[in-house]
């Protein structure tokens, strides 16, 4: 949530609502989707799995960083990338 929050622009927006304002075009000229993007995590374990798993619907290109690499089936599953030196 944190970073669909960020990207998307979501205090600024809740913060117009609030003071009576709608300035749309204000908020969305600096907002992005997560499509597309790289991001990684460090840690591939039980929490990691998870956050990759919930980020792939989004379209994004998953990276992850771990000790152990996971299996090759569950790597392929989620769609994420092993790397190995950070």
């Amino acid at each position: 949530m944190r970073i669909l929050i960020l990207v998307r622009n979501f205090v600024p927006g809740y913060n117009q609502v609030v003071n009576g304002e709608w300035n749309v075009a204000g908020i969305c000229y600096r907002a992005y989707d997560l499509e597309g993007k790289t991001i990684g995590t460090v840690g591939g374990g039980r929490i990691g799995k998870r956050w990759l798993q919930r980020l792939k619907p989004f379209g994004c290109n998953l990276l992850y960083h771990d000790r152990l690499q996971m299996e090759p089936e569950i790597e392929k599953e989620i769609g994420a990338k092993y790397v190995e030196n950070l």
